[in-house]
């Protein structure tokens, strides 16, 4: 029964992460995918997808338009990754994370039809 206690705890988000995500994919979602969507599909045949390249650290700054424009919380998304691919499936949005040795992430967003 100790198993089934650490799996809940594992399975369920905070409610606060989980409205931050849902925010900051409100926000990709209005700004970045509603323009890109329309030249995503043709019928039902993915074209393509939407990336952006993200780090926010003393070290190095990557994608600062995108993370400015939605209000990303580095930070909390690195913490928090599988928050934030849920609160883009939500939206049928496939979201794949990316880390990089160097220390950015790759985002790549894939609107389902």
């Amino acid at each position: 029964s100790s198993s089934s206690s650490s799996s809940t705890t594992t399975s369920a988000a905070n409610s606060a992460d989980v409205e931050i995500a849902k925010a900051w994919f409100d926000k990709v979602f209005d700004h970045y995918l509603v323009a890109h969507t329309s030249a995503i599909y043709e019928g039902d045949t993915a074209l393509n997808s939407f990336e952006a390249k993200v780090q926010d650290t003393p070290e190095r700054k990557l994608g600062k338009p995108f993370y400015t424009t939605t209000d990303m919380d580095y930070k909390h998304f690195v913490e928090n990754k599988q928050v934030y691919i849920d609160a883009a499936a939500q939206r049928n949005v496939t979201l794949e994370v990316e880390a990089h040795p160097k220390g950015h992430h790759l985002l790549r967003f894939k609107p389902r039809p």
